[in-house]
């Protein structure tokens, strides 16, 4: 997989983020978060489950109308957001070997996903347009079939039309405005015959 090339063979074992430019350069940068950062989330999350937990018992939410100030929003506070403008700033200058090899590899997987068409001998946009032939002759293969099944259904249609003329000329007591008979082609066949002085088996 790419991402774990990327990201290396822990890539979901902890909380690693890549950015990716959207514009040229198209610059990648890889965050790991560190246990500090971690550990400053659950207890962020433990907060905010304890104001829950006092907001259901007392039925007082923050907010418009909450009518208490002891229940405020939490936000990050602005030294996290230095501390780790100041981490990514020291990573930075610790660019190494391995790094800008990563770089390298995400970026063919993020052009071919970007640029699909201008890709060449790219596997995913050959296997899109591969699937995407199979998929126009099945629907072409299917509407020759209903076509085909169409015709088929006329002809069974007219072919009963003339058993059922052919019988109930012979049997005029048996046709009836409502009577709906279904006649073999042996007993059509049997019939013509026997009309024309014939046997039907001959």
């Amino acid at each position: 997989m790419v991402v774990r090339d990327v990201l290396g063979p822990d890539a979901f074992t902890s909380f690693t983020f890549a950015f990716v430019e959207k514009q040229p350069p198209y610059d990648v940068r890889i965050m790991q978060l560190k246990d500090s950062d971690i550990d400053l989330g659950e207890r962020q999350a433990m907060r905010g489950l304890a104001i829950l937990a006092e907001c259901i018992e007392r039925g007082e939410w923050p907010g418009f109308d909450g009518h208490d100030q002891h229940i405020s929003y939490i936000e990050m506070p602005a030294w996290a957001s230095t501390r780790i403008s100041t981490q990514l700033n020291a990573e930075a200058g610790r660019y190494t070997k391995a790094e800008a090899e990563r770089e390298a590899a995400v970026e063919p997987w993020h052009m071919s996903a970007i640029h699909q068409d201008d890709v060449e001998d790219d596997p995913v946009s050959s296997r899109i347009r591969m699937d995407t032939a199979r998929i126009e002759a099945l629907e072409a293969e299917n509407a020759e079939l209903r076509n085909i099944a169409d015709h088929a259904q006329r002809f069974k249609d007219a072919v009963s039309n003339c058993i059922s003329d052919t019988y109930f000329s012979m049997n005029s007591d048996l046709a009836t405005t409502d009577a709906i008979l279904h006649v073999s082609l042996y007993e059509y066949f049997k019939a013509r015959r026997a009309r024309e002085g014939g046997n039907a088996d001959g």
